[in-house]
């Protein structure tokens, strides 16, 4: 071989070795993120190890802290950085990683240094989630997966005297977002909303709306832990709180009219419809075919197209509401059944316990 073939060969597998270096050392990255103000001492510490044993001989890589929910609500430290190792090499790590758990407890500490999270937050980087037990929630682990096309969930609240406020209690809603997560609410674009039934149409309130943001893994893991413990502010009982169950119906349903994804519809009622002047469920029940008629008159079938509906606490015994017995409620649900039915509602979907409610047996009235 010629000394310029030489020369030329060096270069070539010079080059190769320099493409499999620089990919040896691309820096990890990784974002842990604490629901609520609690978490587990072990936890964390495993994940934290795990993270560097990755990222040892990866100067640049990134650990990151942030707070979802109670305490720092949506804040960040500074990011823990693994630094160019020059000299005393072995020595270096060894102190690095005997130093890691006492950095990462003083920088928990160091409340007044959290920050809201830059845009670029997370680009890249590994997000995990730590709660107050070892296991995060279970719609954490089903977030990973490609997400689909959005949902959209809209509660409606039924707060007046006949059905109380367990049907839809704050721990109620929240086991509800929970549950929207669950089933994709992760996906970009993806709502959930809360609205209090009210005495009529103008009464009708919404209460809360969460949108999940198109931004990176991490932050939009922050805005879902933030929207989870929002909630808790909700107020739910008020003066204008009514029975005007059709119309609430009718105005989540024009919500949802122009948003594209699936669609869920729960109602949290004892499905005991009053409008003042016009109908009132605890009195008489109307059969279904008139009833769908009159609202067709009056314009008032909500339009339902590919909404899926739930409904629950129809069993219910609020402090001023009867109890039902198996006829009323059966006529009660057929009426409901077919007159959402014929909104062009994609299934409907009773059940007399609502989920994470407060309900006793004897409000239930099973």
């Amino acid at each position: 071989m010629t000394k310029r073939g030489l020369v030329m060969l060096l270069v070539i597998l010079g080059a190769g070795c320099g493409r499999r270096f620089v990919a040896r050392i691309a820096p990890q990255h990784q974002v842990l993120i604490f629901d609520g103000a609690s978490y587990e001492p072990s936890h964390l510490r495993s994940t934290c190890l795990a993270w560097l044993d990755a990222a040892i001989d990866r100067p640049g890589s990134s650990l990151t802290l942030c707070a979802g929910g109670a305490g720092r609500r949506g804040k960040c430290a500074a990011p823990i950085i693994i630094p160019v190792w020059r000299v005393h090499v072995l020595r270096a790590k060894a102190s690095f990683r005997r130093d890691l758990p006492n950095l990462i407890e003083a920088t928990l500490r160091a409340k007044t240094t959290w920050r809201p999270p830059g845009d670029d937050l997370g680009d890249g980087a590994t997000v995990a989630l730590l709660s107050g037990t070892e296991t995060p929630p279970c719609w954490w682990e089903r977030s990973k997966a490609a997400t689909r096309s959005p949902i959209h969930e809209i509660v409606l609240c039924d707060v007046s005297s006949s059905a109380g406020t367990a049907v839809c209690d704050i721990t109620g809603l929240q086991a509800e977002y929970d549950r929207f997560l669950l089933e994709g609410g992760m996906a970009p674009e993806s709502s959930f909303a809360i609205m209090r039934i009210g005495h009529d149409l103008a009464s009708t309130r919404e209460l809360y709306r969460f949108v999940t943001p198109t931004t990176g893994r991490a932050l939009c893991a922050l805005a879902v832990l933030n929207a989870h413990h929002a909630i808790e502010r909700v107020a739910l009982p008020d003066p204008s709180a009514g029975s005007a169950i059709l119309e609430a119906v009718y105005i989540a349903a024009g919500a949802m009219h122009d948003l594209r994804g699936d669609f869920l519809l729960v109602l949290r009622t004892d499905l005991q419809q009053v409008t003042l002047g016009q109908w009132n469920f605890e009195r008489d029940v109307p059969k279904a075919a008139p009833f769908i008629d009159e609202l067709r008159r009056d314009r008032l079938l909500p339009p339902l197209n590919r909404v899926r509906v739930e409904i629950c606490g129809t069993h219910f015994r609020g402090p001023g509401g009867r109890a039902l017995n198996a006829q009323a409620d059966a006529a009660l649900k057929t009426t409901w059944d077919e007159m959402l039915l014929a909104s062009g509602a994609a299934s409907v979907h009773f059940s007399a316990r609502c989920a994470g409610g407060t309900l006793t047996a004897a409000q239930e009235g099973e």
